[in-house]
């Protein structure tokens, strides 16, 4: 198939570089969904996809916002298509869909000519397994999102939810899935993600046998102080598929039906919605008289505009991931600043204290997180590292940090705009005796009247298609909504290429599937698959397996500062899965190559 390809002009997606603009490849879109910034039905910002080529290669695909619209019914998820005249890119800094070193972006004279009736020589799906145990910690910017195999043991109904840090309501499911050593893992699904998850189908389906799933496209988040990952429009399912790990953990079950639960999920009533929506509006002198003790949870609009940085407060804090508190050092880890938590590590996060005034009066307005992060369009880490050579270890950014009390030019840079906001009470309140209020941002509604832009780096979305009883492949329209977490201690050497911190952070293996008949043994490590659809041999073809192997990627990133130079905005993107093996890539990785893997093609007679 590959000479097939080279000789019709094709190139593997393996072999694509960057400085030429010639290329021309046949892909197989398994995954394609649209970033639409951070709400359910807004302006597209980008269309974002997986493409796999005959050899089991994938590659991550951007359609930029400028040109959207003139892909939007010419290229669908579940096709083969010739693609032309496109830019080969750097992989993108964080939220990456694919291990590989380069991207493709279209451009306005990108061609896209589809093709038929090669499904067969195509695989349909790419993943790349973590065990739950191994997940990564929550963090502001994951290299990847994860994919996880388990049994469902519990699925919720799809309700109404208004997160704190939307200004719409949205839909919300939880499944839970078990593995073979019968831990448990949430799976949160948002938006049309979890409205398009057959959860009625699965507990009927799941009455006569087990429902085996692999989740792929999700992001780690802590869920009261546990671990779980979250779906929207990138995330895709497979159910009950003829694929290997799905077969294997099936054997591991040896005939047992776990039984699902229907978890009870409180959902919103549409007076509650409406209430986090159309919130009272309030001047300032409002709300510094306002009364604590009958408004204590209350929110409400306000505008004020930024007058100037509260004195003595830092910009930043460590924050307990257990319970958000401030975190302190401890020898090698953290201690929690509440007594009563148990929690032992930490994240970097935002805590920007503002006064704010409407003319006559002022009051402290607090950013936390994602707030701050909104507020400022960029990462809390892209703000530590400023100033610091490119070598330095976030470890060595942070020891750095807490003793510099400078506060950066992206922070005061936003001085005397204003904003209209929605706030609350801040908790800083219960601690002082002095009487003054603070109050806690939630969201920044709009800026108001005519003001300098600040460059905002979005979040990438999700999709509810996905394979399995009774679903199909479709787009789906939701971005993640919770925000994650960079870890202060374990940090991932992906922060940039010269960060060497983590131990547990080793290049993913590759193993060959068990035999027939042969009960699986521990799910190893972010094992990948490449995966065709199965095929019946008839009058006139054999099946034939060919033996490839697959590299386990590129260990090293570019820096964010790299990044955006290169014009690769930082998303949350999907995971996809690997590419064939190339000798070139193999002298470039230190670990190596792991078993092979059979692949199916048909040949004729």
């Amino acid at each position: 198939m590959m000479a097939q390809n080279q000789q019709m002009g094709f190139t593997p997606l393996s072999e694509l570089t960057q400085g030429n603009t010639r290329w021309s490849v046949r892909v197989y879109v398994s995954r394609l969904w649209h970033h639409r910034g951070g709400t359910d039905n807004g302006p597209i910002k980008h269309t974002d996809m997986v493409f796999l080529d005959a050899e089991g290669n994938h590659m991550y695909a951007e359609v930029p916002e400028k040109i959207v619209d003139q892909f939007m019914d010419t290229i669908r998820e579940g096709h083969i298509y010739d693609i032309r005249k496109f830019f080969v890119f750097p992989k993108k800094y964080v939220f990456r869909p694919v291990d590989g070193k380069v991207m493709i972006k279209f451009t306005r004279y990108t061609s896209v000519v589809e093709r038929t009736g090669l499904d067969a020589l195509f695989p349909f799906c790419t993943y790349e397994l973590t065990p739950f145990g191994q997940l990564p910690k929550p963090s502001d910017m994951p290299e990847r999102f994860s994919d996880v195999l388990g049994v469902i043991t519990g699925v919720s109904d799809a309700v109404q939810y208004h997160s704190a840090s939307r200004s719409e309501p949205s839909t919300k499911r939880i499944i839970h899935i078990k593995d073979l050593s019968g831990n448990q893992l949430s799976v949160i699904l948002w938006g049309e993600t979890a409205a398009g998850f057959d959860g009625a189908g699965i507990m009927e389906l799941g009455k006569t046998e087990p429902i085996i799933t692999i989740f792929v496209g999700t992001l780690v988040k802590s869920y009261d102080g546990r671990r779980g990952v979250s779906g929207s429009a990138a995330c895709r399912w497979y159910i009950n598929e003829n694929l290997p790990d799905i077969v294997n953990f099936r054997r591991g079950l040896r005939g047992q039906v776990p039984v699902i639960e229907h978890i009870h999920l409180p959902g919103q009533t549409t007076a509650e919605i409406q209430a986090q929506v159309n919130l009272e509006t309030k001047t300032l002198e409002e709300l510094v008289t306002i009364d604590i003790f009958e408004f204590r949870d209350a929110r409400f609009y306000c505008t004020a505009t930024l007058a100037k940085l509260s004195p003595g407060q830092r910009w930043w804090f460590s924050s307990c991931t257990t319970c958000h508190k401030t975190a302190l050092l401890s020898g090698p880890g953290y201690k929690c600043s509440d007594p009563e938590c148990l929690g032992t590590d930490a994240l970097p996060r935002y805590k920007i204290c503002f006064v704010v005034t409407d003319g006559d009066t002022e009051a402290e307005f607090v950013f936390f997180d994602r707030v701050g992060r909104e507020l400022l369009g960029l990462p809390l880490i892209t703000l530590l590292r400023h100033g610091h050579a490119p070598g330095a270890t976030l470890a060595q950014v942070l020891e750095a940090a807490r003793g510099d009390d400078s506060v950066p030019k992206e922070i005061t840079s936003v001085l005397s705009r204003q904003f209209r906001f929605v706030v609350s009470i801040s908790n800083k309140i219960y601690g002082t005796e002095d009487g003054n209020l603070s109050f806690q941002v939630h969201r920044i509604e709009a800026p108001v009247g005519k003001q300098p832009q600040s460059s905002v780096f979005y979040r990438a979305s999700t999709s509810a298609s996905g394979s399995g009883p009774g679903s199909s492949s479709s787009t789906v329209l939701m971005p993640v909504d919770q925000p994650s977490e960079i870890p202060l201690k374990s940090v991932s050497p992906d922060l940039t290429a010269h960060d060497n911190l983590s131990p547990q952070s080793t290049p993913p293996s590759v193993t060959k599937p068990p035999l027939a008949g042969a009960l699986p043994a521990v799910i190893e490590s972010n094992v990948r698959r490449n995966l065709f659809p199965p095929l019946i041999a008839g009058p006139g073809t054999d099946v034939v397996h060919e033996k490839v192997s697959l590299p386990v990627g590129e260990g090293l990133l570019t820096s964010a500062a790299e990044d955006v130079a290169h014009g690769t905005e930082m998303v949350e993107q999907d995971a996809v899965l690997t590419s064939q093996d190339k000798k070139k890539q193999r002298a470039k990785v230190s670990t190596p190559v792991g078993a092979s893997l059979p692949v199916v093609k048909k040949s004729k007679k």
